[in-house]
């Protein structure tokens, strides 16, 4: 940081911006891909879920259970791991905490940290809660 602050910043040559962005744009996608693929995997374990319930004749613990370690599959996985990571990132108090810069003129009942909806901060997202 001194040596932003003192002006002592070296600048990317243009096959070095482009490179790191071509680099960024390949991550970028490939995260994407893992989101939509953890999504679709909640869409089938939900249609799954549904159709086991409705046929179900055993126990309402055999159920759950069986629900949970369908659950446990996708979250395990490389795309749910690295889904959680990703949120996990996003949640981290570090991020909560940096000042939001002019975005936090557009959201005057939010505090300069405050980002995203405040009622669910730090929360995964439905179906994704994690059980450590």
């Amino acid at each position: 940081m001194q040596r932003i602050r003192d002006g002592n910043i070296r600048v990317m040559t243009g096959p070095e911006a482009l490179d790191h962005f071509q680099q960024l744009t390949a991550l970028a996608k490939d995260l994407l891909s893992d989101f939509r693929e953890v999504e679709q995997n909640f869409r089938k374990l939900d249609r799954q879920v549904r159709e086991q319930i409705a046929m179900w004749d055993g126990t309402q613990g055999e159920l759950l259970e069986s629900i949970f370690d369908n659950q446990q599959d996708i979250s395990s996985s490389l795309q749910g791991r690295t889904f959680q990571g990703f949120w996990d990132y996003l949640m981290s108090p570090r991020l909560r905490t940096e000042p939001a810069g002019p975005a936090s003129a557009r959201h005057p009942d939010r505090s300069p940290g405050q980002r995203g909806r405040p009622e669910c901060a730090g929360q995964p997202p439905p179906g994704l809660a994690s059980r450590r």
